[in-house]
């Protein structure tokens, strides 16, 4: 082997395994960053599905009530008849 290759054989065993090290810290980091993004991604979307939920409960009851409003019209209508009869 010549000089030049064992300097060359050299060289690429030392700072091979420390780009390696480079190249997997980076990717930790990066995964980290991800991880944050993530996270933040989900407590949005749970804020925006409990304000979802409230709007469908709200609305939900609006239409329960409207449809059995004409049921409570009638048996007021009923309780009021009675009551003037039994005044009567």
């Amino acid at each position: 082997m010549s000089e030049r290759e064992v300097t060359i054989r050299t060289a690429v065993v030392t700072y091979f395994p420390m780009f390696i090290a480079v190249l997997s810290l980076v990717t930790s980091i990066y995964n980290g960053y991800l991880n944050g993004k993530f996270v933040d991604i989900i407590q949005r979307n749970f804020g925006r599905t409990e304000y979802l939920r409230t709007c469908k409960e709200i609305i939900d009851a609006y239409f329960f009530n409207k449809l059995f409003e004409p049921a409570d019209r009638l048996f007021s209508d009923m309780n009021n008849d009675c009551v003037k009869t039994a005044q009567q």
